[in-house]
């Protein structure tokens, strides 16, 4: 059975459940709805200009619920690895500040790559060796000295 709530209710859920010092999972406890629900409202109802914070610490407002379920599970994510990256490609336009991330020697990132089907060239987002893997690569190659390799 489904339960309507009036936009008010959800708005003043959405203000306790930001503004509490408990979790959001506790505050929906707290009022009956279920987690899922409430984040749903958050998403919706928060003004992204007052994002919430997480124990002082400022976050951008996605970021914020990532670290708080990880919280509850026992889990911590790194503060300054950790970060939300905007995948730009030909169908996502919009200018963020990270756009681009190394992870295991690989860097993801905006990248051209050739259609499969049509054979044209399209920005898709892609994986390829990172610079600094590069770098080191070469670096090591060069120690070996081998004669003739370019």
């Amino acid at each position: 059975m489904s339960s309507s709530y009036s936009s008010e209710f959800k708005q003043n859920a959405v203000k306790l459940a930001v503004e509490s010092d408990q979790s959001v999972a506790q505050t929906a406890r707290d009022l009956g709805v279920n987690a899922n629900t409430l984040y749903t409202w958050i998403t919706k109802y928060q003004q992204p200009d007052s994002a919430p914070t997480n124990k002082g610490q400022n976050k951008p407002f996605p970021l914020f619920f990532f670290h708080e379920r990880m919280n509850e599970c026992g889990l911590e994510l790194h503060p300054e690895k950790t970060k939300l990256v905007y995948c730009k490609d030909y169908r996502r336009r919009d200018n963020y500040p990270v756009v681009k991330f190394d992870f295991l020697g690989y860097s993801f990132q905006s990248l051209t790559t050739k259609s499969r089907k049509t054979g044209k060239l399209f920005l898709g987002y892609d994986c390829a060796i990172s610079i600094s893997s590069k770098k080191r690569i070469a670096d090591q190659m060069e120690e070996l000295n081998i004669v003739g390799l370019t």
